[in-house]
């Protein structure tokens, strides 16, 4: 039963499941899905999912992302888990097509997470790399953003690696429950 119930779920999770996007789109069942996870299958998902690329285009953000993270409640543990100081904007990458239910499943699996406040909401976090520079992906609850993961890393990578918009860049992702 354990072997069948994790095959069926990794199928999910790797796209295979037509109707996983409505799945998803309920919370409580994402809930459900979520904890049967981690108390039954964690370890075949962090094998499957640690060390695995999202691939998007470079994008213009809106600017909220600085307001946030000058807020000394996030900024200290965003800068702890940096281990050090941070550049205060996010490169913003919107995810292809394809890598779209990978999303979902990073935005479900947080690696880690700050408990918002009433003001930004809470933040689920994954560690990655990008240009070999170690990064943190953010998914703020209260993101106007579906399809695009904000990164924030010591420098400004989009001048630092001349980025330019609309090209695409990979970005290695690293899941731990």
């Amino acid at each position: 039963m354990y072997d069948l119930d994790c095959e069926i779920i990794k199928e999910s999770l790797f796209g295979l499941n037509n109707n996983m996007n409505e799945y998803f789109k309920e919370k409580e069942k994402m809930e459900i899905l979520r904890d049967y996870i981690l108390k039954n299958c964690s370890e075949i998902v962090q094998k499957l999912y640690s060390g695995v690329e999202l691939r998007g285009t470079y994008e213009k953000g809106t600017g909220k992302a600085s307001l946030f993270l000058s807020d000394p409640f996030y900024a200290e543990k965003i800068k702890e888990m940096l281990n050090g100081n941070f550049f205060p904007g996010t490169l913003n990458i919107r995810v292809n097509k394809n890598f779209k239910n990978l999303l979902i499943f990073l935005k479900c699996f947080p690696s880690f997470s700050i408990k918002g406040n009433k003001w930004h909401g809470s933040v689920y976090i994954h560690r990655c790399r990008i240009f070999d520079e170690e990064c943190l992906i953010l998914f703020p609850e209260k993101s106007a953003y579906e399809d695009t993961v904000e990164i924030v890393s010591k420098k400004k990578l989009s001048e630092y690696y001349d980025m330019q918009y609309g090209k695409e860049y990979t970005i290695n992702v690293f899941v731990k429950f």
